[in-house]
């Protein structure tokens, strides 16, 4: 099945996602344009806003586990060191 240009994956997805971010800021989508003129921006933004609220997560627990170690001692170590990504596609 074959659509326009208008209804390429690309456009939709671009549509559906500036639509979302435009709900969820509660922001017109002028005032997103001004912030974020390319996807490519807006995409970037995104990315670095999940990485910073990760960042303050892991700060948030290891913060807590320095508070109260007790029962860290009991984590099981798995048996060994964290394979890699090349250990793990090795079969």
């Amino acid at each position: 099945m074959t659509h326009g240009p208008s209804h390429s994956l690309p456009a939709l997805f671009r549509q559906i996602f500036t639509l979302e971010v435009q709900r969820r800021a509660g922001v017109s989508r002028g005032a997103l344009l001004h912030h974020f003129p390319t996807l490519e921006e807006l995409l970037g933004a995104a990315v670095a806003r999940l990485v910073e609220r990760n960042e303050e997560a892991v700060r948030k627990e290891l913060a807590a586990v320095e508070q109260d170690p007790v029962g860290a001692e009991e984590i099981p170590d798995g048996g060994g060191p964290i394979p890699s990504a090349d250990d793990l596609g090795k079969g």
